[in-house]
């Protein structure tokens, strides 16, 4: 199985710590951000093989940070 470069987005932390528990487990490389902000500046430095993204994140929310991420 190929090991993916994984970015988990969710503003509660206890959800990233269990995404990032399982998802290592399995061998993944995972990266967290707590807002659609902060994954779009984490993007900006670094490419990901999946997102996986919380779409009600302040300040900005997971929709316009998918959004602005794809223009990247």
């Amino acid at each position: 199985m190929e090991h993916l470069a994984i970015l988990v987005v969710d503003d509660n932390h206890i959800n990233r710590l269990y995404l990032k528990t399982i998802l290592t487990q399995w061998h993944h490389h995972v990266t967290e951000a707590d807002s659609g902000a902060s994954a779009l500046s984490v993007c900006r430095q670094q490419d990901f093989d999946l997102i996986l993204m919380d779409i009600r994140t302040q300040p900005m929310d997971g929709i316009t940070a998918a959004k602005n991420i794809k223009q990247l």
